[in-house]
């Protein structure tokens, strides 16, 4: 038997809930890498009975989907996920679903909770980690907020310091000019996993969770540019793949120099913004807002002018 850790008791405790045949090899890596203890139902009761075990120890709840096989799970099998995630629900416990499958039917329950996340298309390790290392951030937020008082919510906006503008080297601006884009989403309350946790992710400086969009879009990938020739479709078309094979939901570039106008490329999941425009966003509603109505627009294949 593994010895206590001194900080047992800080550690986060998830709720797996899985069918019996899911592999969850890369989800078990994933939450060891976060610091993470995890418990599966089927080592507790699953179905209703979960309902008469004690959920006070657990902190988050994680639901996982395997992708369908040719006749899918059986019904019997999938009442039973739905049921455990309601009750996880029920006993407060934020709750991400984790869907294989991309185009699979996530069940309604994100319309009735404000603490889940609905997330297809998470296939391996690496989106395991984008989705699961933010969620757990905020599942920690919450759970503090219920227990010092304070309303629920990502960290208050502070002040950003302003920047003095000296003759710098073309590597130094870049550098300068990615760190004021992550310092200008931290102080307005989003939670930035730098991609000192992704490094492998060519084309990605960070993934974000802005506040007011947690449920709706869950991370962000932020690209930031500052090159003069910047190739803004090929940047674009980068960063789109990275969404894509991580199972995020939208990506974020951000670039300096003169402001131009992004050809069309398609209904790419990649929103293209001037550092000027997100200074004039933030802080505040405006950014979240606006990142919402553009990825309605893509997915319901919306004309910008609609």
């Amino acid at each position: 038997m593994p010895r206590p850790r001194p900080y047992d008791d800080l550690v986060p405790h998830c709720l797996v809930i899985a069918p019996v045949t899911a592999d969850l090899t890369a989800l078990r890596v994933v939450f060891e890498e976060l610091d993470t203890d995890i418990t599966t139902t089927t080592d507790l009761l699953v179905g209703a009975q979960l309902a008469t075990v004690p959920l006070d120890k657990f902190d988050l709840a994680a639901a996982v989907l395997p992708a369908a096989e040719p006749d899918g799970l059986p019904v019997s099998v999938l009442a039973a996920l739905y049921l455990e995630m309601g009750i996880a629900l029920g006993r407060g416990l934020p709750l991400i679903v984790l869907a294989e499958d991309t185009d699979a039917e996530l069940p309604g329950i994100g319309d009735a909770a404000a603490n889940a996340w609905l997330i297809a298309g998470v296939s391996d390790e690496a989106s395991l980690r984008l989705h699961l290392s933010l969620f757990v951030q905020v599942a920690a937020m919450q759970r503090h907020a219920s227990e010092t008082g304070f309303r629920r919510g990502l960290t208050p906006p502070l002040a950003t310091p302003a920047r003095e503008t000296t003759a710098e080297s073309p590597t130094t601006h870049a550098l300068r000019l990615e760190q004021e884009v992550i310092d200008l989403l931290r102080d307005s309350g989003a939670l930035v996993e730098e991609a000192v946790r992704f490094p492998h992710d060519a084309g990605v400086d960070a993934a974000v969770v802005i506040p007011g969009t947690e449920q709706v879009l869950g991370p962000v990938l932020v690209e930031v540019k500052a090159q003069r020739d910047l190739d803004l479709a090929r940047v674009t078309r980068d960063l789109a793949e990275a969404v894509l094979a991580r199972g995020a939901s939208l990506g974020l570039l951000v670039y300096d120099g003169a402001p131009r106008t992004p050809r069309p490329l398609g209904r790419l999941p990649v929103v293209v913004l001037h550092i000027d425009e997100l200074r004039r966003a933030l802080p505040g509603p405006a950014l979240g807002r606006w990142l919402i109505d553009v990825r309605n627009r893509i997915v319901h294949g919306l004309p910008d002018d609609a």
